[in-house]
């Protein structure tokens, strides 16, 4: 997103660290039941590239 490419990561120490969640990338939470988050920010992606 900063640069104009999207990134999709983990909330995971280091991604965390380095991806601010809607300012330069979205963050899955580890542990998260994933399919309805993470298809809601794979959509985001897809919609707003």
């Amino acid at each position: 997103m900063a640069f104009g490419i999207p990134v999709l990561g983990t909330d995971a120490e280091g991604t965390k660290e380095i991806v601010e969640h809607n300012v330069t990338g979205l963050l899955h939470p580890i542990g998260h039941p994933g399919t309805p988050v993470l298809s809601k920010h794979l959509w985001y992606l897809l919609k707003y590239p």
